[in-house]
């Protein structure tokens, strides 16, 4: 065999193997595929944020002088209630004060934007109570602040003042709501 035959079969025999190489490779590969499907369920995540804003405590800072006391109360499942019970209130001009604190204890960073939703504490009751009674609350100092920030792991006062605006002419039963709602912010 000549040098050029023997270097042309040398050539084809090495071609002849890599294919063979590639080819037996090619067998024995195959392809793996993962696959998956996420979930996330808001329902949750907002259930446990929501119970991370509450009101811890609830004080009765200023009567007046029936000799009546006042009460202030967090409610007792959820602490998202917290009441006030005004019994103190015999002349025009005297106030009773109310505070309530709000926590928001959760640890995921957010901020809870406190909005009242009304807009002003509603009254109702007896026929012209509304024109006994003056209602006002203050966050921070701000009188009737309608959106007020508590940052994460922080606590913030409320403070509620009823005021009587005239001697009553007969015994008043009053019922107050300041409805508060809660939402997070970055």
């Amino acid at each position: 065999m000549t040098m050029r035959n023997r270097k042309t079969v040398i050539v084809a025999f090495l071609v002849v193997a890599v294919m063979l190489m590639a080819v037996g490779f090619a067998a024995l590969t195959d392809n793996l595929i993962i696959a998956g499907e996420a979930n996330a369920n808001t329902t949750a995540a907002q259930k446990q944020w929501e119970d991370d804003i509450y009101f811890t405590q609830a004080e009765v800072k200023a009567s007046g002088t029936s000799g009546i006391a006042d009460k202030a109360s967090v409610g007792t499942s959820n602490n998202d209630h917290a009441n006030y019970e005004v019994n103190s209130l015999a002349r025009a001009n005297e106030i009773a004060v109310f505070e309530f604190t709000i926590t928001n204890a959760g640890n995921t960073g957010y901020a809870a934007k406190v909005t009242v939703d009304s807009g002003y504490p509603t009254i109702s009751g007896n026929a012209g109570s509304e024109d006994y009674y003056t209602v006002t609350y203050e966050y921070d100092g701000e009188a009737n602040a309608d959106n007020f920030i508590i940052p994460a792991g922080e606590s913030r006062i409320v403070k509620v003042t009823v005021m009587l605006k005239a001697d009553p002419d007969q015994n008043l039963n009053a019922q107050f709501t300041l409805n508060l709602t809660a939402t997070s912010v970055n």
